[in-house]
């Protein structure tokens, strides 16, 4: 109970999980108050600030995917200026049924605080993280310390599951750290996929003329993206079994 007095006083710098030592000089002096007013011995006092303390791990609570949802509400920050968001003012509700993302009352929205029912699917965001601390622990031996996974629904865009860092609570390792949001190209890999999708759907066929010429495209948040090949050079309008024999970004 005297631990918990002293946090009032500042709880960010008396944070029991970044500053435990200053919380328990400040305990101290509530435990001194408290014998110089008369309401606990100088036995009890120090009893009280000898007992064994055990918190929750910070991880622990009802957020299911947290980079999402942080995520989530600066979005809806910035997208309803109007209306009175604050950061940590939504949370989650995990429901096997998605209606629409929020509802708005006439004239603005009617409440501070308002339900966000997400898609994210409890069991598969679980399996995800798991994987994901798998790999970190079969690849540390080579430097490899973070990883990200994204899940979605290709038929309706339904975010599954969300994982930005290994842990998200972990401010020692950038927990933090959003790996999903970070501009990273997956190179070639694709481009096997998107070639087969396209001549099975026949949007292309092997002698399809493609141009390989400077191309930009606008990325949120970034400048624009201007690809290029390993030659830095551009051959123009080429058959589709060129681009991909040549692995020319432009064209896929």
């Amino acid at each position: 109970a005297s631990l918990l007095a002293a946090l009032p006083n500042d709880p960010t710098d008396l944070n029991p999980y970044n500053n435990l030592s200053a919380l328990k000089k400040r305990q101290n002096y509530v435990l001194k108050r408290m014998v110089e007013d008369g309401y606990i011995t100088t036995i009890q006092a120090e009893r009280a600030y000898q007992e064994k303390l055990q918190f929750q791990p910070q991880q622990q609570g009802i957020i299911a995917a947290p980079h999402f949802l942080f995520w989530l509400t600066e979005k809806l920050t910035n997208s309803i200026p109007s209306s009175p968001i604050n950061k940590g003012s939504i949370y989650q509700q995990i429901t096997p049924n998605f209606p629409p993302i929020t509802k708005q009352e006439p004239g603005g929205f009617k409440e501070s605080t308002y339900k966000i029912k997400t898609t994210i699917d409890r069991p598969l965001q679980q399996f995800i993280e798991a994987q994901i601390q798998q790999i970190i622990t079969t690849l540390k031996d080579h430097n490899v310390h973070h990883a990200a996974a994204l899940v979605i629904n290709n038929h309706t865009g339904e975010v599954l599951a969300y994982v930005g860092s290994p842990d998200y609570f972990n401010t020692d390792k950038f927990g933090r750290n959003d790996g999903v949001q970070a501009l990273r190209q997956p190179g070639s890999t694709l481009k096997p996929f998107l070639y087969e999708l396209a001549l099975s759907k026949s949007i292309i066929q092997p002698h399809t003329i493609l141009a390989d010429v400077p191309s930009y495209y606008a990325i949120p948040g970034a400048k624009l993206y201007s690809p290029t090949d390993y030659s830095e050079t551009f051959l123009g309008p080429v058959r589709v079994r060129v681009a991909l024999a040549n692995s020319l970004n432009i064209p896929a």
